[in-house]
């Protein structure tokens, strides 16, 4: 037997203690560093916060003299209406796909079934996840719709002047015909987008776990995916109205060179608030999706991989079964039978769920909410 009974017990380091009894200090050294235990992870922290939200792009189109004539070229009205037209598919599929992933139940789950199904702060966050979905879809698709019908407006306005212009140019010739119609009557009505909320009133409140077990089971059932999915979609929705803001302002441009007159301003000012809504609301998609994809990627993987703390203010659990051989001072749940360490253990656990909250509330406060309104309205 060896007269050192240190020397084939593993150290904190995975290394055999050795040395000489005999030199001083040498096995109360080891044995100090023995049963100091094992220290907690340091609380995580994300080296940057959520993305900052960046405002829409203004279109002005250029101010018109309006008087009680008017000028039109019809093929420059078909031709905006076609444009117009094209962009609804693209539009309709990035909200296909949104719609698709949270019919599917991919866009909510961030927590598990266990001691983390009743964990507030978690639940909220997975009803603004849900509620994310279900306000950005039917607000993309009020604009869709808008779309549809500029498009139709405009291709039944040129539709009009055409026949307008082919009755006087048969009046003209002796035939019977009529004469161009009101202007007036060509007015366009000013689409409105129905604002959505999508948070909930408020995320953050103190936590209920009270045992590292309650709160590393929270920590290591975190779901990443739905978040960064979500934001994934969201940032091609973002994409999708962005295009549509710029062909509605580009449109906006041409449809000015072919058409002066009372109804062409209201067309065109009708275009300004299409293009302004769709902007805006691309903004807020991408900036909803840059936050969902910044706590999925950068935060929830963070807390996920954190060792479970054992804090020991003596011996550690396996020191006091080979000294003691006290298998029932051992806490059936794997904690020390250390009660003071075990306390320690439990408060550097709470300090990880609590930074874990912070973030989540910062995540909270970058979305903006309610969607879908025309700046200034």
């Amino acid at each position: 037997m060896s007269s050192n009974p240190l020397e084939n017990v593993p150290n904190p380091a995975g290394q055999p203690f050795g040395g000489n009894p005999e030199e001083p200090g040498a096995v109360s050294s080891e044995w100090d560093q023995l049963t100091s235990g094992a220290s907690a992870a340091p609380t995580p922290t994300v080296s940057s916060g959520p993305p900052k939200y960046a405002a829409p792009p203004a279109w002005l189109p250029q101010p018109e003299h309006i008087d009680n004539g008017y000028t039109v070229q019809t093929s420059g009205l078909t031709n905006v209406a076609d444009v117009i037209k094209s962009q609804v598919p693209i539009l309709d599929k990035a909200i296909g796909d949104l719609r698709s992933a949270w019919n599917s139940g991919a866009l909510h789950g961030v927590v598990g079934g266990g001691f983390e199904a009743d964990w507030f702060a978690g639940q909220r966050f997975d009803l603004m996840l849900d509620m994310i979905a279900k306000g950005f879809i039917p607000a993309a698709t009020q604009i869709a719709g808008l779309l549809t019908d500029a498009a139709r407006r405009l291709a039944d306005t040129a539709s009009t002047y055409a026949e307008a212009e082919n009755r006087n140019h048969k009046a003209a010739l002796g035939g019977q015909g009529g004469s161009i119609p009101n202007d007036g009557h060509n007015y366009a009505p000013r689409p409105v987008v129905q604002k959505v909320d999508i948070k909930p009133g408020y995320l953050g409140v103190p936590s209920w776990a009270e045992s590292k077990q309650q709160i590393m089971s929270i920590l290591h059932n975190l779901e990443p995916g739905p978040c960064t999915e979500c934001g994934s979609l969201l940032l091609a929705l973002g994409g999708a109205l962005n295009r549509v803001a710029q062909q509605v302002a580009d449109s906006g441009n041409q449809l000015a060179e072919h058409w002066q007159g009372r109804a062409a301003a209201a067309s065109i000012q009708a275009f300004q608030t299409m293009h302004d809504q769709a902007a805006t609301l691309a903004a807020e998609a991408i900036q909803v999706g840059n936050v969902l994809i910044w706590v999925g990627k950068d935060v929830f993987p963070v807390f996920k991989a954190i060792p479970s703390p054992v804090v020991a203010t003596g011996l550690t659990e396996g020191i006091q079964r080979l000294v003691t051989f006290d298998f029932d001072s051992v806490a059936a749940d794997g904690a020390s039978g250390d009660p003071a360490g075990n306390a320690k253990a439990d408060q550097a656990a709470s300090q990880y769920l609590k930074a874990l909250e912070n973030y989540l509330d910062q995540a909270y406060n970058a979305i903006p909410s309610p969607i879908a309104g025309t700046p200034g309205s």
